[in-house]
């Protein structure tokens, strides 16, 4: 029960990698898998193993594999689901912002993100919501430091490694509809008995 969340699609992946054979749409999910017998839990796909991180790169965390013994996990990448190519330029939010800024109602905008700019990040954060939403998934977990899936630290934009309190676009969207966002060390309390 582990999928990778592609557009309207979902790929079902197994021990020897994605089952494109057996991809299915959102809509057809809760025919599918009828009632859920574990919770359905948001993985950022790089933690997953998934070579989606800008430079082509996965950043696979052996605690995602013991989440999965108690949890459905739907792993996603909001710059693949932008259409972002990969790998793609690095990229930060600009000085001084944050997902919060433009994300549901702030005044300022949505800051300038990368030489990718900020039109793709929104897209992909906006999709990757949908998928949580549509596979009913009401935790997330993300991987910090993105610009689009930190859930409390982001780089400052500067593009010198420095790292500062924030968030990306995409947590913003997903803690604003309820949908609790941790990062991998805070999984510890999901595997407690």
């Amino acid at each position: 029960g582990h999928w990778y969340a592609g557009n309207d699609k979902l790929i079902p992946v197994y021990e020897g990698g994605p089952e494109f054979a057996h991809t299915i749409d959102l809509v057809a999910w809760k025919g599918l898998t009828g009632p859920v017998e574990k919770d359905v839990v948001l993985v950022s796909a790089c933690l997953g193993g998934c070579p989606t991180r800008y430079d082509g790169t996965a950043r696979y965390d052996p605690a995602i594999a013991r989440l999965a013994r108690r949890n459905v996990l739907v792993f996603a990448s909001p710059e693949s689901l932008a259409g972002l190519p990969i790998p793609h330029l690095p990229s930060e939010i600009e000085p001084g912002r944050n997902g919060d800024h433009g994300v549901g109602g702030a005044a300022q905008g949505l800051p300038k993100i990368g030489d990718d700019g900020t039109e793709p990040y929104m897209r992909g954060s906006l999709q990757t919501l949908a998928v949580a939403k549509a596979v009913g998934a009401r935790t997330a977990v993300l991987m910090d430091r993105s610009p689009a899936c930190g859930p409390k630290n982001i780089h400052d934009g500067t593009f010198k490694g420095k790292v500062v309190p924030g968030r990306g676009v995409a947590a913003t969207l997903l803690e604003r509809n309820n949908i609790e966002v941790l990062t991998v060390e805070d999984i510890t309390r999901l595997l407690e008995d």
